[in-house]
């Protein structure tokens, strides 16, 4: 692919937050793929407002992205069903509820919701409420397709942070906490319920309880963080980023305060580089910051990002664990190690842990988390 196919991804992501795009000719192969990138990045609306701002498609091409979206209106519609008759339920037996990711962000930074593809619905609700919520949810008519269960993390059992369910045909996650990864990337709940950190969008008549557009960014950020969300989080955050209603110095605190400084100063560097928007954020980074210097440091190399994944999927990864929560505390480097895929040196990485791993089992370069 030619640098204007890049080019014309950045162009497309950016719809709307920029006057008068400039869009270059692509190829049908080109223009295909293009297609293809967005239906995988739940980024067809998008493509479809670019089309409609004068990218140039063929008329088959064209077609078949009319014939995406509305079938992609078409779940919208079921998504939304499925929210209302939840909420719905919820508000009439008490229990409280925010509603999270992909149709929060539709109505709080979206100019028409249509534009924010989605794939399923996200509510949190207290952690006292969970088991009695997913009962509920259960005499609605929903199929449990998981329930949380208790993992081992650094030898303490935690609960999962959600019970997903399929209602009438949706997928339903209902979470208790917010978290991304590994369960150390995380934000505490009791923010979302903060009266003065939520606010309330309409559908179809009825009124949602959503987080505020600062708790939104900490959210698509902890996901973008973790490399296993579509690039749809990311124009969130830039839409969010490049918003009045997002307060910067009140991301920076919550960050400063959730031990997540350095990883919002990497969401924003990266939504920058794929977008190629100027994000207003960008004035306030000086007020994102570690909560410790060596974690800049060590954001700063890859490799030891790559040590650090090995050690952690290594048969006594425990202890591997345990000495990298000592040596590094912060959430940032986690998150670091989190989106970090085997750097250039896992080779020698290999023959020095085979000195001191047991070789009853090899230690796996591969694609993960950290005990996932």
């Amino acid at each position: 692919m030619v640098p204007g196919f890049d080019q014309m991804k950045s162009a497309v992501m950016s719809t709307g937050l920029i006057e008068n795009p400039a869009y270059l000719p692509l190829t049908i192969e080109e223009q295909e793929s293009l297609l293809s990138w967005a239906s995988r990045e739940r980024l067809l609306p998008l493509l479809g407002n670019a089309a409609e701002a004068g990218l140039d498609l063929d008329p088959d091409i064209r077609r078949s992205l009319d014939d995406s979206i509305y079938r992609e209106q078409q779940n919208a519609l079921r998504f939304e069903a499925a929210l209302l008759r939840t909420v719905v339920e919820l508000e009439s037996h008490g229990f409280d509820y925010r509603v999270l990711k992909g149709l929060a962000a539709s109505r709080v930074v979206y100019p028409d919701p249509s534009l924010r593809q989605t794939g399923d619905v996200d509510l949190l609700v207290r952690e006292d409420d969970f088991d009695a919520v997913c009962r509920l949810v259960e005499r609605m008519g929903a199929e449990s397709k998981f329930l949380p269960r208790f993992r081992d993390v650094y030898g303490v059992p935690v609960p999962g942070k959600a019970a997903t369910f399929e209602y009438r045909g949706v997928e339903l996650d209902v979470h208790r906490r917010i978290e991304a990864g590994v369960g150390r990337l995380s934000i505490d709940a009791s923010r979302f319920f903060d009266e003065k950190m939520s606010g309330c969008v309409e559908l179809a008549g009825v009124w949602l309880r959503v987080p505020c557009p600062e708790l939104l960014f900490l959210h698509a950020m902890l996901h973008l963080a973790t490399g296993q969300t579509r690039l749809s989080t990311m124009v969130d955050i830039a839409r969010l980023a490049s918003s009045s209603d997002c307060n910067a110095s009140i991301v920076g605190r919550l960050a400063n305060e959730e031990g997540l400084g350095e990883l919002a100063d990497w969401a924003l560097r990266e939504t920058r580089s794929m977008t190629g928007l100027d994000l207003p954020f960008e004035r306030t980074r000086s007020s994102l910051r570690a909560r410790r210097p060596l974690t800049r440091l060590w954001l700063a190399n890859r490799q030891i990002g790559s040590l650090a994944w090995l050690l952690s999927n290594a048969p006594t990864r425990r202890w591997a664990v345990v000495v990298g929560r000592i040596v590094w505390p912060d959430k940032d480097f986690l998150a670091f190690v989190q989106r970090t895929r085997r750097g250039h040196f896992a080779g020698l990485v290999r023959a020095l842990l085979s000195s001191v791993v047991p070789r009853r089992a090899e230690v796996r370069a591969q694609d993960g988390g950290l005990l996932q």
